[in-house]
């Protein structure tokens, strides 16, 4: 097992299968993998990037989001920095999420619940080309419940220029383990967004043909029988004589 650490505290143990997808995966997290330490450390110490439009409970958990990568938020103008400057939008023509720049315009529909690999799972296929010096990201707050998860994947994925291709080899079990043993321990909020995708269909228990089958009632026994009233002097039938003690009675 090869040990993996993080600002200097051992986060877990890794097989050898499970040590080369890390390496791969770490860049897509925002993280860079050192061999002679065996250390994942913050590789976007240098990011600096604009946000507009996000209330401060939005912009509060996007910075937590990315937390671990040091990548720098803020809503104040610097000169030279990309911009991502969000509106809300429920129009119709906006199913999902929407982005607009440099003269060009690209539509997301509402990704999948699970994704059966990595590649698909890591940003949850909203994968852009490269985000220009000005972005406006559109989104439908009807359908997107959460605007800073999805900005997260897109200045993650906007700061390596790597094709989620080299993640195509990964298999999923493994990248989940990864994500509790490794992201977990290091960002707990973003890894909570991700595990959501790892999460079971609710199953159907009326089957899927049977729209108009009776729902199911957890306490039917209980209706089908009628209750009982507890008599906690059941045992006690007969009730025992008393007797009147005479302190001054003699045989």
């Amino acid at each position: 097992m090869y040990r993996v650490f993080f600002n200097r505290k051992e986060l877990c143990r890794l097989t050898i299968d499970e040590l080369q997808a890390l390496k791969l995966i770490a860049i897509f997290w925002g993280l860079d993998w050192d061999d002679s330490s065996n250390e994942l450390t913050s590789r976007l110490t240098n990011l600096h990037v604009r946000i507009i439009g996000l209330s401060p409970k939005e912009f509060k958990r996007l910075s937590q989001l990315l937390a671990h990568s040091e990548a720098n938020v803020t809503p104040k103008f610097q000169q030279g920095i990309k911009t991502l400057s969000t509106f809300r939008d429920t129009s119709d023509s906006n199913p999902f999420i929407k982005l607009e720049g440099n003269h060009s315009v690209y539509h997301f529909p509402k990704p999948k619940d699970h994704f059966s690999t990595p590649k698909d799972w890591v940003y949850k296929q909203l994968v852009p080309e490269t985000l220009h010096t000005d972005t406006k990201v559109y989104w439908n707050p009807e359908k997107c419940d959460d605007i800073s998860e999805w900005l997260t994947y897109l200045i993650l994925g906007d700061s390596h220029g790597e094709s989620l291709e080299l993640l195509g080899d990964i298999p999923t079990g493994t990248y989940e383990t990864l994500l509790r043993k490794v992201l977990t321990p290091i960002n707990p909020a973003l890894s909570s967004y991700q595990l959501k995708t790892s999460w079971p269909e609710k199953p159907n228990f009326n089957g899927p043909d049977s729209k108009d089958a009776e729902p199911i009632d957890p306490f039917k026994y209980n209706k089908d029988h009628k209750p009982t009233k507890f008599d906690p002097f059941k045992n006690q039938s007969k009730k025992k004589e008393t007797k009147v003690i005479n302190p001054f009675f003699r045989k």
